[in-house]
């Protein structure tokens, strides 16, 4: 914890890590009665940023989610076997492969672009200035009640102000 911050003046915050057992990386966003702050906290390495309530722009979850690799396991697992069950594509291949091989690959390779995406969604709690600047951290690994009660001091916080 930064020596900027008292601890009993933090009235909530949520904290995560991520990274591998040898690289971790610890985030934790907090709030007090005036400003909303993140520290980032690597190995001996730590910052915060520190930022006023009346800059909070807006806050809260998302969803984040890579589309592009969803639409390639869509055209591999749907759309090419189609056009390969219906000969389109077959004479193209340079090489002499069965047909039935061909839809196993393409359905392979949708399978992995699937995977790959499913992967890489992931679910944050946002916040948001009025610099554009965020303060994030990914809900895998914090507590979800939380985020709620963040979001209720928030929203306590700024119609009070």
């Amino acid at each position: 914890m930064s020596n900027v911050i008292n601890n009993e003046d933090i009235k909530v915050k949520v904290s995560g890590s991520f990274g591998s057992l040898f690289s971790k990386t610890n985030v934790t966003i907090g709030a007090t009665d005036k400003f909303v702050y993140k520290e980032i906290a690597q190995g001996r390495n730590s910052g915060t940023k520190i930022f006023p309530q009346n800059r909070i722009d807006s806050y809260g979850i998302e969803v984040f989610q890579e589309r592009k690799y969803f639409l390639y396991s869509v055209l591999f697992i749907l759309i090419l076997p189609v056009v390969i069950f219906l000969n389109q594509i077959y004479n193209w291949v340079p090489i002499d492969i069965e047909r039935n091989t061909l839809l196993i690959i393409s359905g392979l390779i949708g399978l992995v672009f699937f995977i790959i995406w499913f992967i890489s969604r992931k679910l944050t709690f946002e916040i948001n200035t009025i610099s554009k600047q965020k303060l994030q951290i990914e809900l895998k690994t914090t507590n979800t009640e939380n985020v709620e009660d963040f979001i209720k001091f928030l929203n306590k916080s700024i119609k009070e102000n």
